[in-house]
């Protein structure tokens, strides 16, 4: 195999962390560590999570340790030696690396030279090839490593854990009388009639008491809508369309199938969003597709359903620490 080959392999498969990092968990006796969570927090926070929040942090947490169980079962089963696989992430990692060799220098453009020389220093670290970092190099070359550790981490599950799971699904498919029974559930669940529905949802009683005041004084219910609701139906006047009360939480629910067509709820329902006025506009009976124009989604649900029944037996398995 090319020495380049070889060098790629070793950033892929020796991904290292100090001995001394913390960790915010292990799976089967291997750390998750800080470093990784803290990543993928910075991560969140730059595709748009509001803020950095022990919620946050909790969800990444579990994420990581799924993902990790799922890593290391793909790897059991030996989908990390496959040859189409090995080929796959010898080319994402040279895509990478040179990626982020390009992002470095398009940022330290007076240091080219340096950035080359440190690049070249990473990789055959990582291999276990090179002499200790001097204390002045240690900064730049390990904020370098970082980001090449944890993209080259980030591809390497994607790939082989997306692998086992493509094969899982083969070996395990949706039957025909599975679709049939999620079919009638559908059904079952939507009802035989469907209702159009418009809505005001505020935050308090007292500003929905208010709007229904207004509504008996002769206001249009709609107008309010787009004035005061704070749904995202507010610009169409509370408008939700032909609907079942399934698609809502209980709350709604139980207080739209109590009205008549026409009635507005004679008190303000609330529920976890706030204060709602409903408005029921009309009744039909349901209009449920066929079989065949929904099975494809309900094999697509029922494949993610047998997916994460999959991925929870692994981790109700797996020590967790």
């Amino acid at each position: 195999m090319p020495k380049s080959v070889l060098v790629v392999a070793a950033l892929v498969f020796a991904i290292h962390v100090s001995a001394s990092a913390q960790h915010v968990a292990a799976v089967n006796g291997k750390p998750i560590t800080q470093t990784k969570a803290d990543l993928k927090v910075a991560q969140a926070l730059a595709e748009g999570a509001p803020a950095d929040t022990p919620q946050l942090r909790e969800s990444i947490k579990l994420t990581l340790i799924a993902t990790e169980v799922l890593r290391q079962e793909a790897d059991k089963q030996g989908f990390a030696r496959r040859p189409d696989i090995l080929a796959r992430l010898n080319q994402i990692a040279q895509r990478i690396s040179t990626n982020i060799l390009a992002e470095t220098i398009k940022n330290h453009p007076t240091k080219e030279t340096d950035v080359r020389a440190d690049f070249q220093r990473i990789k055959a670290d990582m291999a276990g090839s090179a002499s200790p970092l001097a204390p002045s190099d240690v900064d730049d070359r390990f904020a370098m490593r970082t980001k090449i550790q944890f993209a080259l981490d980030n591809a390497t599950e994607l790939i082989i854990v997306n692998a086992m799971l493509g094969e899982y699904v083969r070996q395990n498919p949706v039957t025909d009388a599975e679709i049939q029974a999620e079919y009638v559930r559908m059904k079952t669940r939507k009802g035989d009639t469907e209702y159009q529905v418009r809505h005001i949802l505020v935050p308090s009683e007292s500003d929905a008491t208010a709007l229904l005041a207004s509504i008996r004084g002769g206001a249009q219910f709609s107008d309010l809508a787009r004035a005061h609701s704070k749904d995202a139906s507010a610009t169409k006047g509370g408008q939700l369309g032909w609907t079942s009360p399934v698609s809502f939480v209980a709350e709604f629910a139980q207080a739209l199938v109590a009205l008549g067509k026409g009635e507005i709820t004679p008190h303000p329902v609330r529920t976890q969003y706030g204060y709602h006025l409903i408005q029921l506009e009309d009744i039909r009976p349901a209009m449920i597709p066929t079989l065949e124009e929904t099975k494809a989604p309900i094999v697509e649900v029922l494949e993610l359903r047998k997916l994460r029944d999959f991925r929870e037996a692994l981790v109700r398995r797996a020590t967790i620490g």
